[in-house]
């Protein structure tokens, strides 16, 4: 326990940082006005996207007079609203998860400041995500409760996960978007696969992350007119030589063409299926390009 309030405030992390590294917090829209001369729109939409994931939701303030001293309880003060209601949401998920013994953590308890870190946490990813603040803690809490294995150190579990949390909820939203039919041919594809080389029964359509991976694949093998078995073919095939087995996320890009071009090669296999037609050059480009 430190001496000045003040300080064991700022060593719990619980009030806002003034970082050297400057920051700016703008609109999409105001931001979209400032670039439109150097950057088109679309452009400006991208880069907000990727952004999101950089929020800044760990900031405190050094306070070193009376004045910062105030401006910080000012800060602590506010928002115990917010804070209460994720404390009742984390207690109603528990129950749910069938934990025993859960009691609702209260303002004076020991967790009550991971509480007010985690919902900083929370009101960050309903401001990316423009979420109302019930929807966005429901939200948060149960996409990050289902990465826990174990509840001890759960809090600061929850507040480290913000990251995979936003990940995963933009993938999510991307996926409702598209007909996912193709992904999970693409998964099955590539479980069976598993399956018949390790004889582990292998799944991931309960991971969005990794389901939006098959989407991708699909996609880039049904540009090429490949079908779903020969791209999974090509993946473990590249690996062969180390009884490797590719991830996921290893299914699709640049290295993924570049194994199927190779084991087009190998096989004499052409994409029009035609078994007397060895690939050349332009099957190369159509690979790599597209």
């Amino acid at each position: 326990m430190f001496r000045y309030d003040w300080i064991y405030i700022v060593y719990h992390n619980i009030a806002y940082v003034l970082m050297r590294d400057p920051s700016i917090h703008i609109k999409e829209s105001d931001l979209i006005e400032l670039l439109k001369d150097y950057i088109p729109k679309g452009k400006v939409l991208e880069i907000t996207k990727k952004a999101k994931k950089y929020a800044c939701i760990k900031r405190s303030m050094v306070a070193t007079n009376q004045k910062q001293r105030k401006v910080v309880n000012t800060l602590l003060s506010s928002d115990k609203e917010d804070a209460s209601l994720v404390a009742q949401i984390i207690q109603m998920l528990r129950i749910k998860q069938g934990h025993t013994g859960v009691r609702k953590i209260k303002e004076n308890g020991r967790e009550w400041p991971q509480i007010k870190e985690l919902t900083n946490a929370c009101n960050s990813f309903c401001e990316v995500n423009n979420l109302d603040k019930k929807e966005g803690y429901v939200k948060y809490l149960e996409i990050a409760f289902k990465h826990i294995k174990s509840f001890y150190g759960y809090l600061s579990k929850l507040i480290n996960l913000y990251d995979k949390v936003i990940e995963e909820y933009r993938v999510t939203q991307e996926l409702s978007n598209i007909d996912t039919n193709d992904a999970i041919e693409m998964h099955s594809a590539y479980v069976s696969m598993i399956a018949s080389k390790t004889g582990l029964q292998e799944t991931y359509l309960d991971d969005p992350v990794k389901l939006n991976y098959f989407a991708k694949a699909a996609t880039e093998a049904k540009n090429l007119g490949c079908d779903y078995d020969t791209w999974i073919e090509a993946q473990f095939d590249a690996l062969s030589f180390c009884n490797g087995i590719p991830l996921p996320e290893q299914l699709f890009g640049m290295k993924a063409k570049e194994r199927l071009m190779k084991y087009l090669y190998k096989y004499n296999i052409s994409l029009d299926n035609n078994p007397n037609s060895q690939p050349k050059n332009s099957d190369w480009d159509q690979i790599l390009n597209s």
